[in-house]
């Protein structure tokens, strides 16, 4: 068994399966982060009482590219799917 095998404990952590079975695992993972982060930083901001009208609208603008851009990748991840259901024999 190489070193490379023993420090594998899940199958995400395989570089050929992670890049064929969780192709979005990355992405998913960045817009999991950011959006917990948004969450921390408003409890922060609202507990020192620092909200203002600009944060608002700039949060909102965000709010607002993030979500195009979940809705972008949602549709990406389904046309994936799709496409490995109908490639794969096992899932067809």
């Amino acid at each position: 068994m190489s070193d490379s095998e023993k420090n594998i404990h899940f199958s995400w952590q395989n570089p050929f399966l992670r890049e064929s079975i969780y192709p979005f695992r990355k992405k998913k993972l960045l817009e999991f982060i950011l959006t917990f982060e948004e969450i921390d930083k408003l409890r922060e901001a609202r507990a020192k009482g620092e909200l203002d009208l600009a944060i608002v609208k700039k949060m909102q603008d965000m709010q607002s590219l993030l979500r195009d851009e979940h809705h972008r990748l949602t549709d990406e991840l389904h046309r994936a799917i799709t496409a490995r259901m109908a490639k794969d024999k096992w899932l067809a």
